[in-house]
């Protein structure tokens, strides 16, 4: 026997926060989960940044998990969560432009480890910055925290929007 169930909103049993809701098309909206963007924008100078990224200006950061104090994110429940990071390279601390033969190494962390299949890598063959992304799919524990970290060359960030790095995630489910 089938059976129909039909609600506009679901909400959790103890605090009435909104966990989903359905409009009139059928669109299921989850706004309490957790999601976050952050970027490094906080000086007007070119510069580089290696070893953990710290991300200090959030776009948004829902639930509040992401700290811009020390580059981590917090999981607040166990699941599955998406991950990415973007940055153009720098070859030292001023914002210098990588020579050829320079490499470029990064990878998502995990409570201060370095998460297998995360990295990414790029040899520079021309005098030039490059793009370095990196998009995963990542089981992670309550209270598991995870950071990017450069461990070689420099991530490179110049006070104009179009070229901050950036740090994104959210809770898949």
């Amino acid at each position: 026997m089938a059976s129909i169930l039909k609600v506009n909103t679901i909400q959790d049993a103890t605090n009435s926060t909104t966990a989903q809701t359905i409009d009139s098309s059928g669109r299921i909206l989850t706004p309490a989960r957790p999601a976050f963007r952050a970027r490094i924008a906080g000086s007007s100078s070119a510069h580089g940044d290696q070893g953990v990224l710290v991300f200090e200006t959030e776009d948004f950061d829902i639930g509040g998990n992401y700290d811009t104090s020390n580059g981590r994110f917090t999981a607040p429940v166990t699941g599955i969560y998406w991950f990415a990071f973007h940055f153009l390279t720098a070859t030292n601390s001023s914002g210098g432009t990588p020579t050829s033969g320079d490499s470029v190494n990064v990878k998502l962390q995990k409570n201060g480890s370095d998460i297998e299949g995360t990295q990414a890598y790029s040899m520079i063959n021309a005098n030039f910055q490059i793009g370095l992304n990196s998009i995963n799919i990542i089981q992670v524990s309550a209270s598991d925290y995870i950071q990017v970290n450069v461990s070689s060359e420099f991530a490179y960030s110049d006070g104009n929007s179009f070229t901050d790095p950036t740090f994104q995630g959210y809770l898949l489910g």
